[in-house]
């Protein structure tokens, strides 16, 4: 299902009033060309699973936090500290590599395809937010373990993800795994709707800046 991607007319760190609070979550967006080559490879994949909810593909990005329901207080108060992390951060270069689930294959929660080369810097990168948003007690520690993934696909409510044995070991295409920059952190707000998630840019830090 397809769903625009909106982003605030006020740019970068400006919310339309009445949008806040918001669902909100840190990540770090994927380029235009790895986005579609990703959108191809899962065209393929959708035919292998039963009934899910499927991501749109200019919705693919690796979440790097996320952070709940966001007020005025709070954005104003997380601002400074994604800066403070963005300025201390290194650039780097990541790569998509190999698909995964939550939850056992016959019953799975989520389909995700998970960071390869990268994965330590995408790893200290949420290391450190997680220490400064928990410093200045605006949001708690994850309770898993942080592993740097795009989703791809989730379970419908009271419906598991159902998917044909070996699509986890399903070779990932060359154009899917092409290096591509980890250089800016994007926050995010997230509105359900009817027709799925629309994202709205928030704030965006770049990194090592």
């Amino acid at each position: 299902m397809i769903v625009s991607f909106a982003v605030s007319p006020g740019g970068p760190g400006q919310v339309e009033p009445g949008r806040l609070p918001v669902r909100a979550f840190l990540a770090v967006p994927l380029p235009a060309a790895v986005q579609e080559a990703l959108g191809r490879f899962v065209g393929r994949l959708q035919s292998r699973c039963g009934p899910g909810k499927w991501v749109a593909e200019q919705n693919y990005h690796l979440t790097i936090k996320f952070l709940g329901n966001l007020d005025e207080a709070l954005l104003q108060r997380l601002l400074p500290l994604l800066q403070e992390v963005g300025h201390l951060a290194t650039p780097a270069e990541a790569t998509l590599g190999r698909l995964g689930s939550f939850g056992r294959p016959g019953r799975a929660r989520v389909l995700w395809i998970g960071a390869e080369e990268g994965r330590e810097s995408l790893v200290a990168l949420h290391g450190a937010i997680e220490e400064r948003l928990g410093s200045a007690h605006i949001v708690g520690p994850d309770r898993q373990p942080f592993s740097p993934h795009v989703t791809l696909a989730r379970a419908r409510t009271r419906q598991p993800l159902v998917f044909e044995r070996g699509l986890l070991e399903t070779q990932v295409p060359a154009e899917v795994t092409r290096p591509f920059p980890v250089a800016q952190l994007t926050l995010f707000g997230s509105e359900l709707t009817a027709a799925g998630p629309v994202y709205t840019t928030l704030s965006q830090v770049p990194l090592g800046t």
